[in-house]
């Protein structure tokens, strides 16, 4: 019975020599191609596998530095505010100093003024009392003068 399937599918003596052909290139491709060509494959993939797990652990590393530049430069940019508001109240407290002093120093220099003023006002209205009875008594004395020539 196996006879007759093997003459019916017109299977003879070469089969053999077509087989063992074929397991020689089949080898013989398997260390020449096939072999190098599966380890040069294997070697990019460890090789692309690892530069993107570094690219990876890189991509990781620029995000938690960037995390804490930004903290970072939010606490100086809070203490650098901070700094400002406290020099700006320093500066308005001098600023109300300054305008406090300057304000009682213009009420001194007004004060001593208007003394001035007033010693001066009683210096010549003293003055001007004083000039005011000379001249009237000039004017008397011509009116008398005038009148007594006349008569």
């Amino acid at each position: 019975m196996l006879e007759t399937i093997v003459s019916a599918l017109g299977i003879n003596s070469t089969l053999f020599v077509q087989l063992g052909i074929y397991l020689f290139a089949y080898v013989l491709l398997y260390y020449i191609a096939f072999k190098p060509y599966f380890l040069a494959s294997e070697e990019r993939k460890k090789m692309t596998s690892g530069s993107s797990d570094i690219m990876k652990r890189s991509h990781e590393l620029i995000q938690q530095s960037e995390e804490k530049f930004q903290k970072r430069a939010r606490q100086i940019n809070e203490e650098v505010s901070f700094m400002f508001n406290e020099q700006r109240s320093m500066a308005s407290k001098e600023v109300e100093k300054i305008q406090k002093d300057a304000l009682e120093k213009a009420k001194d220099i007004s004060a001593q003024t208007q003394q001035q003023i007033s010693l001066q006002l009683e210096q010549a209205a003293g003055v001007l009392n004083q000039t005011s009875s000379e001249v009237s008594q000039v004017i008397v004395k011509q009116i008398l003068n005038s009148r007594g020539g006349a008569q």
